[in-house]
């Protein structure tokens, strides 16, 4: 891992705009395919932001904090056996329609699954590893636990009543970066990314940021997306 400064340095010596997920946004690339919440125009979008962020010179920077790569370690490996067992059941659930309406005399052959054959999991998780190994892994800077754990008595979001400080300090940690870069002119696109918008969104609209972050947000002139496709779309 390097250091923020250091970070800053390297997009204002090659300014390209600046991608900022969380784990959860990432991981969710990786998650069992059969949930109705994400789309393959998601997939799509992420592939063309990661092969921005892989080129040579880079026309994306993705700077990842040094929280969002401790909960990967923590998760990546659970995301990835429980798609195996989603894509598992799905196909189970198949074979048994399939056997049912051949007991009825109805032809099936339309209805050929082969899920698990697909390899879905180590395809997209080496999808997200790409996302690792192209992202810029940056150090916690002094005083981002201390930030995080007064945002958290402050009651303000991401935080919850009851909850870990962990996207609390995902934000301080990115917010910090944002702020850096605006320091020192940078004056691309910042994007944040995250799923998760029960902590980040405004509950009356989930596509804007929280009430509690939008001064924030402006202060760095930093733009929100609640998915890849929106992410992109502010990239351009």
């Amino acid at each position: 891992m390097i250091a923020s400064a250091e970070v800053v340095r390297r997009i204002i010596a090659a300014p390209a705009p600046v991608l900022l997920p969380d784990t959860c946004a990432l991981l969710d690339l990786m998650r069992d395919p059969t949930r109705e919440a994400f789309s393959s125009d998601q997939v799509a979008a992420a592939q063309r932001l990661l092969l921005r962020a892989e080129a040579r010179p880079r026309t994306l920077w993705v700077p990842i904090s040094a929280q969002v790569l401790i909960e990967r370690g923590d998760q990546q490996k659970n995301v990835k056996r429980d798609a195996a067992v989603q894509i598992r059941n799905l196909e189970e659930r198949i074979h048994r329609v399939q056997s049912i309406m051949a007991a009825h005399g109805l032809n099936t052959t339309a209805i050929a699954p082969t899920l698990v054959a697909s390899n879905f999991p180590d395809t997209a998780n080496s999808m997200v590893d790409r996302y690792f190994s192209a992202g810029q892994h940056v150090r916690n800077q002094r005083g981002i636990e201390r930030r995080a754990y007064a945002r958290i008595a402050a009651n303000r979001a991401p935080s919850q009543k009851g909850q870990q400080a962990k996207d609390c300090i995902v934000i301080e940690s990115y917010l910090h970066l944002a702020s850096q870069l605006r320091d020192q002119r940078f004056e691309g696109t910042i994007v944040f990314l995250t799923t998760n918008r029960r902590d980040y969104s405004d509950p009356a609209n989930f596509a804007t940021v929280h009430q509690d972050l939008v001064a924030e947000f402006g202060a760095v002139n930093m733009t929100y997306a609640v998915n890849f496709q929106m992410a992109e779309y502010q990239l351009a």
